[in-house]
């Protein structure tokens, strides 16, 4: 192991370049994406932490606009709008280099966010990142594409499932169960069951666990999701989920 204390930009350029590469700096991370990005590895893994949730996620969208190109949405599905946002801005610099950079890894906690990117080298691969750019619920554009790698976040579950220090911590242990079961639903954004209930002058709530049982048995896939506690992200359509909240 080698050690330095340097400006982290100076480093980089310095550097030959790395197969990890942990940026996670106070605030925004972009005044290091650039140097990282040009000295991440083929096949290397990008870790990005950014703490301006407050830009992120609406509180101050001209500051979002500014610093991530992109309008943010204060509303229920904030985290994931911000995260998803984040990505993409990410990604945007890596693409001028021909750096396809998909995320395997990601989630919102407290009040930071933090990615996981593989870096994939090629101009065909670029592009596809590109194309999968966008907007949602009027916010954007941002990252259309999965957040996950559905094989490893179970085998990271499973991991934590049989190290004993990780038993110790129920909290993570949890966690990591509800991102395993969120990474096998392809969807952007997720269901607010408090906000729908409110909507559609729903009087009697459901119990999350049984909306999502209910879900399953209609042939659609169905989990929490650790964006909000209230919440479920599901490949169900919006009237689908109506109609069972409704006991239609």
């Amino acid at each position: 192991i080698r050690i330095f204390n340097e400006d982290a930009n100076l480093f980089l350029l310095k550097s030959n370049g790395f197969d990890y590469i942990d940026i996670d700096p106070f605030g925004s991370p972009n005044f290091l994406l650039n140097n990282a990005i040009v000295r991440l590895a083929r096949d290397g893994i990008l870790a990005v932490t950014a703490t301006d949730t407050s830009a992120l996620c609406g509180t101050f969208p001209m500051a979002c606009v500014r610093k991530y190109w992109a309008v943010p949405k204060k509303n229920s599905m904030m985290h994931e709008i911000g995260l998803r946002i984040l990505i993409r801005k990410i990604q945007l610099v890596g693409v001028q280099y021909e750096k396809a950079l998909v995320p395997v890894f990601s989630y919102s906690k407290e009040h930071y966010m933090r990615v996981f990117l593989r870096s994939d080298k090629g101009k065909n691969k670029s592009d596809g990142i590109l194309k999968q750019h966008g907007m949602f619920d009027n916010a954007g554009p941002m990252w259309l594409g999965r957040l996950f790698d559905e094989k490893l976040c179970s085998l990271m579950y499973k991991n934590a499932l049989n190290n004993k220090t990780f038993q110790k911590n129920s909290e993570l242990v949890k966690f990591l169960k509800i991102i395993k079961d969120e990474s096998r639903i392809n969807s952007v954004g997720f269901y607010d069951l408090h906000d729908i209930s409110e909507k559609y002058n729903i009087k009697e709530l459901m119990k999350r666990e049984e909306v999502i049982n209910k879900i399953k048995k209609f042939g659609y896939k169905a989990s929490e999701t650790h964006f909000n506690g209230h919440s479920i992200r599901s490949d169900a359509n919006l009237n689908v989920l109506i109609k069972i909240m409704k006991n239609e």
